[in-house]
């Protein structure tokens, strides 16, 4: 309140004489409009005194800067303007005819004989070489830079689905050792979590792809999408395990002999 009250005095009165009175003013007003009295017959009303202090100074600055914002834009474009009327003046007097009236009329017979031999008229052979090398060439540098669009579209692709594999199979983890850790008597386990422990232990041991690295291949985007379709395939497969460990029952605990599954051990050099 008191913010905003010193605030809106030194905005309104900046001019006012020091006294004891301010500190009035300064409370007297936040203070009511708290409460939703705004005092807008004062703002309105045109009979109110207005504000002792009134500057001109503001509008004059106002249009000296907008003169000189006026004058940076032309100035920005009047190169490109003088280029244009100077390029027309040019070509207006290179294409004036050279001889003057009445004898004009041969400098137009004499156009029309040169346009109708340069239309007639066919490429010569190194003309023809030149052209379909430049036709080649363009060709080229659009097939090219359509395949590293896709080449980079493909491998952004493929270090998404790397970064998602990275998540699973720290989840994967996670369970697997908390499987472990709750039921370490390979007798006591079911056929269903031995085979679930082998399926993630050969999830571990097969190869995939590095996050953040983009995978260089020799060949084209051939074998680019056969990689990433067996990168999608083993998201695939971290997903239906992970579903298949929710989904058993908790095992009994037993006694915690020490057992080595093979696999196991090395599992965190593969994470």
């Amino acid at each position: 309140m008191l913010a905003y009250g010193i605030a809106t005095q030194a905005l309104r009165y900046p001019n006012a004489e020091p006294s004891w009175k301010l500190f009035k003013d300064v409370v007297y007003k936040p203070y009511w409009q708290m409460y939703g009295e705004l005092f807008l017959e004062e703002v309105e009303d045109p009979s109110v005194v207005r504000c002792p202090e009134k500057s001109w100074l503001a509008l004059v600055l106002f249009a000296v800067y907008m003169i000189i914002y006026t004058f940076e834009r032309v100035q920005g474009n009047s190169e490109k303007v003088w280029r244009f009327y100077r390029y027309s003046l040019i070509y207006e007097y290179f294409d004036r005819p050279t001889l003057a009236p009445p004898l004009i009329i041969f400098s137009h017979i004499f156009r029309i004989f040169k346009y109708a031999k340069r239309t007639c008229q066919v490429l010569s052979e190194e003309e023809n070489n030149k052209l379909t090398a430049f036709e080649h060439a363009g060709m080229e540098n659009y097939l090219l830079q359509k395949h590293l669009t896709k080449r980079d579209l493909i491998d952004s692709k493929v270090q998404s689905t790397s970064e998602r594999i990275d998540k699973v199979i720290v989840d994967l983890e996670q369970i697997k050792e908390r499987i472990i850790t709750q039921n370490e008597d390979p007798s006591t386990m079911t056929q269903n979590q031995s085979m679930t422990l082998q399926k993630t232990q050969s999830i571990y041991m097969s190869p995939r792809p590095q996050p953040g690295v983009s995978p260089m291949y020799p060949d084209s985007s051939a074998q680019v999408e056969k990689r990433l379709a067996n990168v999608e395939t083993q998201l695939a497969q971290c997903v239906r395990l992970l579903r298949t460990i929710a989904a058993e029952p908790k095992p009994r605990r037993s006694v915690r002999p020490q057992i080595e599954i093979e696999g196991v051990s090395g599992l965190d050099s593969h994470v």
